[in-house]
């Protein structure tokens, strides 16, 4: 099996760790790999067989081998900005914040041209759009309270399944996030990856809360109503007040 070690991936401004929880659902570069009815076992297979990262730079060692019909999307989410390396390199040292979340285009080159050699039949690049969410906070929470604003919090977790299962349906659903847009609602994670400040735990224990869970504040209600469980784009939508 032929294998590849690529070096430096990709310039990365602002480390991927510190990236907004609220962000999470959605990571700021995926691969989306497809085989053909031709392929092995008609199976799906992985392109990376080791993946470690030092700093900016990430080590990425594919194993795709010789399989026939393998396509590979490299999807980069919304917010993320493919630059020139010299333009990045500018923009950190006139400290500008169009490189906070920046790849480098060369690099970017560079891994489409080193992924077809890796025997990929075809690779293509993607935008993702960006779920337009916020990070739960009691405080800001209180404050859309008071402005009579419809709340929507969701509770989820990268170690669970279901969680997961919701990403792919809502987070990451191109319409469910065209309706968000277009609403009125407020969406406010509560993403339970780890662990939640003080503030954040005591809201979690007083509205006994799981994952994943939706808990639905209606401007003229004091108490909110609670949805267990992942919920269907369709069922997700009515929540927001907007039906297909």
């Amino acid at each position: 099996m032929k294998r590849l070690l690529i070096v430096s991936l990709c310039v990365l401004v602002s480390l991927w760790n510190t990236t907004n929880r609220a962000q999470a659902e959605i990571p700021l570069v995926s691969f989306l790999v497809t085989a053909n009815e031709k392929a092995e076992y008609g199976r799906i297979y992985p392109i990376v067989n080791y993946l470690n990262r030092y700093d900016n730079e990430l080590q990425v060692e594919f194993a795709l081998g010789s399989k026939q019909g393998v396509s590979v999307t490299i999807r980069l989410r919304s917010d993320v900005k493919v630059m020139p390396y010299a333009e990045i390199i500018k923009a950190i040292e006139a400290r500008n914040s169009s490189a906070q979340l920046a790849f480098s285009s060369e690099n970017l080159d560079r891994l489409t041209q080193e992924l077809k050699e890796a025997g990929a039949a075809d690779v293509t690049i993607e935008k993702v759009e960006l779920f337009p969410s916020t990070p739960f906070t009691v405080e800001e929470f209180e404050k859309l309270r008071k402005q009579q604003k419809l709340v929507i919090v969701v509770c989820r977790a990268d170690w669970n399944i279901l969680s997961l299962k919701m990403d792919k349906e809502i987070f990451e659903n191109t319409e469910v996030i065209r309706a968000v847009k277009q609403s009125k609602a407020t969406i406010m994670v509560i993403d339970w990856t780890e662990r939640a400040t003080e503030s954040v735990d005591v809201f979690i224990k007083k509205h006994n809360l799981s994952v994943p869970n939706f808990l639905v504040f209606q401007p003229s209600k004091d108490s909110p109503k609670s949805l267990e469980g992942p919920l269907t784009a369709k069922e997700f939508l009515e929540v927001i007040g907007v039906n297909d």
